[in-house]
């Protein structure tokens, strides 16, 4: 898996540090269906309207790039 770290926030956040060759950090708020990602080249995107089962695929998958 490419995910190194993994924490779950007290309000639903899930925020997860990835190995992967783009992207660096991601942060899922399920309450608000949003995904934050953070890239190796230091961009940050919001993507919305994100499903609990499609942020589920994305975290467990072993290339997180491959999903998105």
């Amino acid at each position: 898996m490419s995910v190194i770290k993994r924490v779950k926030k007290e309000d639903g956040t899930i925020e997860c540090l990835i190995d992967s060759s783009n992207i660096l950090h991601s942060e899922y708020d399920k309450t608000k269906k949003t995904l934050k990602l953070t890239f190796k080249a230091g961009t940050r995107y919001l993507y919305k309207d994100i499903l609990d089962r499609d942020y589920i695929r994305f975290e467990v998958s072993e290339s997180q790039g491959s999903v998105f």
